[in-house]
């Protein structure tokens, strides 16, 4: 019978003592921040356009449900009903979206400056 056998799951550890680790960490974490945010833009991207899509989608239902006249229709009531919950929905996204943008850009200026202080550390050394 096979047995397995169980290694523990640890985090590698890197000695941030050493002025070229850090270099590399923040550096590695710059590129990683870049991947991200190209990520980040294409999915901004798509969604824009699906969103287009969906309003030009719900442009198209409201103008063939109303059918010539202005009477209220239960299809109207529904395309209102759904307008409106897209509406709230994206507006959500939109405020998480804005608060992600904001840690980000803080995020970013974080390790600004920390590479600047490594550099002059380094600059000081040499």
């Amino acid at each position: 019978a096979t047995r397995d056998v169980m290694v523990p799951d640890a985090p590698p550890r890197i000695s941030l003592l050493l002025s070229e680790n850090v270099h590399l960490f923040l550096l590695t974490r710059r590129v990683l921040l870049h991947i991200g945010l190209r990520y980040r833009q294409r999915l901004q991207c798509f969604v824009s356009g699906t969103v287009m899509f969906m309003f030009g989608v719900a442009v198209f239902g409201v103008i063939s449900g109303m059918g010539g006249s202005l009477e209220s229709t239960v299809f109207m009531w529904h395309v209102v009903v759904d307008i409106g919950t897209m509406i709230v929905l994206l507006l959500a996204c939109l405020y998480k979206g804005s608060a992600t943008n904001q840690l980000t850009a803080s995020h970013s200026a974080l390790l600004d400056a920390r590479a600047l202080e490594v550099a002059a550390g380094l600059g000081s050394v040499a």
